[in-house]
């Protein structure tokens, strides 16, 4: 402002100066010229006042910038004394030495600012012999006290004589850069940490193409202790070799793959890859900052592995057994849509499957439809509903009690969304509660008597954390005198013989994860117990074991049974064998009746006949008797060596023509009136078939009475071909339906009798038919008697034998 102000007032004397000069020569003009004068004059002095403002407008103009450029830099803008004394400072300053305001910072020596206060002296001393000092980083200390990093810049300001008037500086806080310093460094130290963790394997790897630019191998350039212990390759063999060198090259044909996408793409990728000659898994991440080279961090996940296959298994099991159990399990929606249920729940209300159950309300099945939301109210407040008993509906509306335990889902925000509920019918009970209590002493009995014991034994602390029980029936120790024992001790009570197949079985099971064990356990008695111990190891990440949990059951009675079992069964295959010996000697002693009767029968039938010649009168009526049974004695043998024939062995059958058979019987019977209603087929059977037509025609005959006619048929019926022998016969009684192909059997008969029938039976069952006798004119059992009968059809292939009914 002061050369603006010398101005003014230079041009304030030059204009007096010239009015003097005018005011003196006024008296020699006229008025009118010198008024003419005065208003020139005003109007110079006008616009010198204008360009007065305007230079002034333009430098307050300057200095309001200068101000703002001052006030909004971020940066910490501050003057001082040589002092110390703070003259001038901006906003920002006062922020990152934590001031409250300008006016506190202006009343503040920036000596104090310094962590060490000797500090400025050097500042100022750098100063006066640099004129600067340029970006220095430093430690000063904020209003409370606290440190913080800076980089300054400082100018001073001189007088004419050299003499430092003022320091200019320029501060901003680099608290937040040193920070970020400090972290990467301590990044860098941990990720030179990370490479070397034994648990995480690390390697870098150049991808190998062909001439099509396609990814075929890859040359393992640095890797870390964990890819040692991992793979099983040492380092110094690993590096600078093919991974086909190291590994079969089917199996690693797809991380092939995998790694030369991440190399050649740099789209980084997390995967999971076994290698089946390292009997491992791996999931691996990598990524890559080069071109053609890919870095890659894996772990060795094959227990995880493991314990994936086993929670899949115990998924398995828990869908399994919400299915099997035999209480109603269902989940359903607030609004009482049934969202799931198992068969139990289907039965116990009446639905025809877990479909229609889906499409039905659980209101429905509530008596009173009230207590639907009564319910929903005591789970939202109590969270579970436990063994509360209830009438509900069953499907078509009977009322059933049933007992239910309900569980509320609840969202992260406590909202009730779903209800899963376990019910069972209690209806029996309401309706016999003595009963049900005989039930329950029963039920509670087999608990308490229960054979087996569950256990888990903490492997580090070398004790049992649980024990059952029942484990005091069957060894006579307590749980709490079980997890007293030590390792030593227990194995000291398992039997001598067994302990080494009992130790391999524990080695084996710490890799396995489970396994199978059985062995005799001193009881608290001294005596031997036979246990069965189905268990499960359960281990760290790093496959160290940490409890053994299992199932413990007493089978020394089971042991007992099969060792008589296996006395039983060596008594068996003696008797097996006593009955092959008997069963020889039957056929023997059959055979000699079957051959020597019969050829004695022969004979007595052939004196039989000369002898009816020379008889006459009574004597020649016992003659023609003893003709008759001797030939009813010839049947019966010819009968039972068919029957034994049947017995000797499975049956062969083949293709035979029915047609042929049915017309080479009807032929045995010329003063029969035999009609037959039928077309050629092809059935499975064996010579024998024609006895089945034999008997049943003869028994027409026999007992059919004079005048008696047969009808045979054949129909095709489902793959089977149906027979029928219809007779006009006195029929057969309903009473009699059932049993008369089992008189034989029973021996509800005469000498003989029945036995045609029971041969026409197995006959039958031999050719995998059935047969049944039926009133031939329906619910006229008088009018004759129709049996019927199926044989399995053939394919057409022609029958070439002859169709001879062999005797």
């Amino acid at each position: 402002m002061a050369p603006h102000s010398g101005e003014s007032e230079s041009s304030s004397r030059t204009g007096a100066g010239e009015r003097g000069q005018r005011a003196s020569a006024a008296g020699e003009r006229p008025v009118h010229e010198r008024m003419a004068d005065l208003l020139a004059e005003n109007e110079a002095l006008r616009r010198e006042n204008a360009t007065l403002q305007s230079v002034k407008d333009a430098l307050q103009e300057s200095e309001e910038r200068y101000r703002r450029l001052f006030e909004d830099d971020l940066t910490g803008d501050v003057i001082t004394a040589p002092d110390g004394r703070i003259l001038a400072c901006n906003p920002a300053f006062v922020r990152i030495f934590g001031f409250a305001s300008v006016e506190e910072a202006l009343n503040t020596n920036v000596r104090d600012l310094y962590e060490d206060p000797r500090d400025l002296d050097r500042l100022q001393e750098h100063v006066r012999r640099e004129g600067k000092v340029e970006n220095e980083g430093r430690i000063r200390k904020r209003r409370d006290g606290t440190r913080i990093h800076v980089v300054e810049n400082v100018i001073g300001r001189f007088g004419s004589d050299g003499e430092l008037l003022e320091l200019q500086g320029y501060i901003y806080d680099d608290s937040e850069r040193k920070r970020a310093e400090d972290a990467l460094r301590e990044n860098m130290e941990w990720y030179r940490h990370a490479l070397d963790n034994p648990l995480v394997g690390y390697a870098h790897c150049e991808i190998i193409t062909d001439a099509a630019g396609k990814p075929v191998d890859y040359v393992y350039l640095e890797v870390n202790r964990a890819f040692e212990q991992f793979t099983g390759l040492a380092r110094e063999d690993a590096l600078n070799r093919r991974v086909t060198e190291l590994l079969a090259p089917e199996e690693v044909a797809g991380i092939i793959a995998i790694y030369g996408s991440v190399a050649l793409t740099g789209e980084s990728t997390t995967f999971q890859y076994p290698v089946p000659t390292l009997s491992k898994w791996f999931e691996v991440t990598a990524f890559s900052y080069q071109r053609g080279r890919v870095t890659t961090f894996f772990t060795d996940i094959t227990e995880r592995k493991r314990t994936e296959e086993a929670l899949r298994e115990s998924e398995e099991r828990c869908r399994r057994l919400f299915e099997d159990d035999l209480t109603g399990d269902f989940l359903t929606a607030l609004d009482g849509r049934i969202l799931a249920c198992n068969p139990a729940f289907v039965r116990i209300f009446g639905f025809a499957s877990v479909e229609e159950a889906l499409n039905t309300n659980i209101r429905d099945l509530y008596e009173d439809p009230g207590d639907r939301d009564r319910l929903l109210e005591r789970l939202r407040g109590e969270g579970k509903v436990e063994n509360e008993g209830r009438i509900r509906k069953r499907r078509d509306g009977t009322r059933i009690h049933v007992v239910e335990n309900m569980v509320g889902r609840f969202s992260v925000d406590g909202e009730l969304i779903e209800t899963q509920g376990y019910v069972y019918d209690d209806s029996e009970r309401k309706r016999a509660e003595e009963a049900l209590r005989e039930s329950e002493e029963r039920f509670r009995a087999v608990l308490e008597n229960s054979l087996d014991a569950a256990y888990r034994r903490n492997l580090q602390a070398d004790r049992y954390d649980y024990m059952s029980p029942v484990i005091e029936e069957i060894l006579g120790f307590t749980p709490e005198e079980m997890a007293a024992m030590s390792l030593e001790e227990i194995v000291d009570h398992i039997h001598p013989d067994d302990r080494l197949p009992v130790d391999t079985e524990l080695n084996t099971a710490a890799a396995s994860g489970r396994g199978l064990l059985e062995y005799r356990f001193q009881a608290k008695d001294g005596r031997y117990r036979w246990l069965e111990d189905h268990f499960t190891v359960i281990a760290d990440p790093g496959g160290r074991p940490l409890f053994r949990g299992g199932i413990v059951r007493d089978v020394t009675e089971r042991r007992r049974t099969e060792e008589a079992i296996r006395r039983h069964a060596e008594d068996l295959a003696r008797i097996h064998r006593d009955l092959e010996s008997a069963h020889r000697e039957t056929n023997l002693y059959l055979d000699i009746l079957t051959h020597d009767i019969g050829n004695t029968e022969n004979v007595s039938n052939l004196y039989t006949e000369l002898l009816i010649d020379s008889v006459k009168g009574e004597a020649a009526c016992y003659v023609a008797n003893l003709k008759r049974s001797i030939a009813k004695s010839i049947e019966i043998l010819g009968t039972v060596s068919k029957i034994r024939r049947i017995h000797s062995g499975p049956p062969g059958l083949r293709p035979t023509d029915l047609d042929a058979v049915i017309r080479a019987e009807i032929a045995h019977f010329p003063d029969i009136p035999i009609s037959y209603e039928g077309v050629p087929r092809q059935v499975l059977a064996d010579d024998l078939l024609c006895e089945v037509f034999t008997n049943l025609i003869g028994n027409a005959v026999k007992h059919g009475g004079p005048g008696v006619a047969v009808t045979v048929r054949t129909e095709e019926e489902d793959g089977f071909v149906r027979v029928t022998v219809a007779d006009t016969g006195r029929g057969v009684p309903d009473d009699q339906k059932e049993e008369i192909f089992h008189r034989y059997e029973k021996k509800q008969r005469g000498v003989g009798e029945g036995l045609g029938l029971y041969l026409v039976q197995i006959l039958i069952d031999r050719y995998g038919g059935r047969i049944w006798v039926e009133d031939r004119v329906p619910g006229r059992p008088r009018g004759g008697a129709a049996f019927s009968f199926l044989l399995r059809e053939a394919d057409p292939v022609p029958d070439r034998s002859p169709s001879v009914c062999v005797t």
